[in-house]
């Protein structure tokens, strides 16, 4: 019976209230692109801090991981670059905010609390498909959190998006958040 795995669209300042001081975040995007930006903006607002995240960059100042790291709630980031946010080089070099400086050939997986991610669009059941870059982490980081939050552009009648579109079944979805107002 589908029915009984049909999801029900979360708003966005539930979904940030789900996350607790201290939360490892995979934070799905490149250089801000593909993250979830209104799920960022409501975690910003709500203060959420002592925050690890784990994510390709730190986004610009102000987008992106950006937001978490202006607003002093990141106090880890494991990340492959730093990018292009001067506050985050300013916090990693003042201690503010600690940027793990090993060198891996292989890196083991690293699992989190709460994987945010962003989707080009979802259907009820939860099955995901992305634009982009957004290929990039999104759907890896959906397999190795506790709870998937994914903030998708549009939600579609389950069918719509075609099997072979599909990058991230339903399954590993815990919530999907209501599309703009």
């Amino acid at each position: 019976n589908g029915e009984s795995h049909m999801k029900t669209a979360i708003k966005v300042a539930d979904a940030a209230a789900m996350i607790s001081e201290g939360s490892v975040l995979h934070i799905g995007g490149f250089m801000g692109v593909g993250s979830p930006h209104r799920l960022i903006g409501a975690l910003t607002e709500l203060g959420v801090g002592g925050l690890t995240v784990v994510a390709n960059d730190c986004g610009l100042p102000d987008y992106g991981v950006g937001k978490l790291v202006r607003a002093g709630l990141v106090v880890k980031a494991i990340v492959s670059h730093i990018g292009l946010n001067p506050e985050a080089q300013q916090k990693m070099i003042s201690g503010e905010m600690e940027v793990d400086g090993e060198r891996f050939l292989l890196e083991k997986p690293i699992r989190a609390d709460f994987a945010l991610i962003n989707a080009k669009s979802a259907d009820y059941m939860g099955n995901l498909e992305y634009r982009l870059t957004a290929h990039n982490f999104n759907p890896i980081m959906a397999l190795a959190a506790d709870v998937v939050i994914a903030e998708p552009r549009d939600i579609l009648p389950v069918g719509a998006i075609p099997p072979d579109a599909v990058k991230t079944p339903g399954v590993l979805v815990d919530h999907l958040l209501e599309r703009e107002a």
